[in-house]
């Protein structure tokens, strides 16, 4: 049966890419409230991907499918029983569903060769030009005092993944330099890591395009030091280098994330083994913050896939990611391979493993093409 979800399906990644810096210029600017705007995103995603496979009646079957769902029975049984029901309980809910259910529904684009792929790709360039712009408005604004903060949060990396892939390195410096203006450090080392993959991968295969791509990124930082110096991104990367070190403030509070997520789980030995359960929360405290964050995860991914399921929940989903990023490195000459290197880089500094429908359905996609490698090859 043909899928016909899959074109409002990418018209929606292509809004959750657009919303990036938009987000938080409409927060600051318009009204508090939009912070939520992800969620217009995020929501019709998951509800598109209920109904794709549901009315595809196709689960997939695999080992790592089988093992989420009965084990997640457990994991839900055990957090009702042991802690009350909150805004917490369903969301984690979700985050037990979707690498079942996007998981499924991104291989099962793959297999079916939807429209999603041709869509996507066709609008790349044009999406990244826009994202640019849209960052170096964010940045101005930044500078003339109008936005506080400087994280223009965005999926930039996208666009540059994608004109490397299609060696359009005219596009891809320009994306890059984009992406210092995001005030994002994550982002910035997010590509160059999958940037280093990618030049490995050609080493072994392309020595004149391996130098080619050298000259390029060498280029790039050249101009970037030299005329952006003052940039205030550089300057985030500077409490790494104090003689007397804050490590919290040099991970913008993800090390105080990970010690009360850390201490919630000491409460009791068992938790490292099976966690603690939907609807487990813990409070974090910061330094010169006079309120206590209550959170349901951390932004280290590993971390909170324990604090939900234990070990037991954090191994299985971590030896197919680990599998599917081997995978991806052996062939990172292909777009989806670098967009999971990326996912999967930045999923240890942030938290969208946990929340992220569209980095499952990327998973799903290169599952896909690890089971079929033989015959898709590079065509997806």
């Amino acid at each position: 049966m043909h899928l016909r979800s899959d074109r409002p399906f990418t018209y929606i990644y292509i809004f959750f890419i657009l919303m990036g810096p938009v987000i938080p210029m409409a927060y600051w600017i318009i009204d508090k409230n939009f912070m939520y705007l992800p969620k217009l995103a995020y929501y019709p995603a998951i509800m598109l991907i209920l109904w794709g496979v549901f009315k595809s009646k196709f689960i997939l079957n695999d080992w790592f499918i089988k093992y989420l769902i009965f084990y997640s029975i457990f994991i839900v049984t055990f957090g009702l029983a042991l802690n009350p029901i909150s805004k917490a309980t369903f969301a984690h809910i979700l985050s037990l569903a979707l690498p079942v259910l996007a998981f499924s529904f991104g291989f099962m684009l793959a297999k079916k060769k939807s429209n999603f792929f041709k869509i996507f790709e066709k609008k790349m360039l044009l999406i990244g030009l826009v994202l640019s712009l849209l960052i170096v408005v964010y940045y101005f604004l930044y500078k003339m005092g109008a936005i506080p903060y400087f994280g223009a949060s965005t999926l930039i990396t996208i666009p540059i993944l994608y004109a490397l892939y299609k060696k359009k390195y005219e596009w891809m410096f320009l994306f890059i330099v984009a992406a210092f203006f995001t005030g994002k450090r994550t982002i910035v080392l997010g590509v160059f890591i999958v940037l280093l993959i990618y030049l490995l991968w050609l080493g072994t295969k392309r020595p004149l395009k391996l130098l080619m791509v050298s000259l390029v990124l060498s280029i790039i930082m050249y101009f970037v030091l030299i005329n952006f110096s003052e940039m205030t991104i550089f300057s985030r990367f500077m409490p790494f280098f104090e003689e007397d070190i804050d490590w919290n403030i040099a991970t913008s509070g993800r090390l105080n994330d990970v010690l009360a997520a850390i201490s919630a789980i000491n409460q009791n030995d068992w938790f490292w083994l099976v966690g603690k359960g939907i609807g487990a929360t813990f409070s974090v405290e910061n330094p010169g913050v006079d309120y206590v964050w209550v959170t349901h995860y951390t932004h280290i991914s590993p971390v909170s896939y324990i604090f939900l399921g234990g070990i037991l929940l954090a191994i299985p989903v971590y030896i197919r990611l680990f599998s599917l990023f081997i995978f991806s490195f052996k062939t990172a000459g292909n777009f989806y391979s670098l967009l999971f290197i990326y996912y999967f880089v930045v999923s240890f500094s942030g938290a969208i493993l946990f929340t992220d429908p569209f980095l499952w359905v990327v998973a799903g996609i290169v599952f896909y093409r690890q089971q079929n490698f033989n015959q898709v090859s590079n065509k997806l």
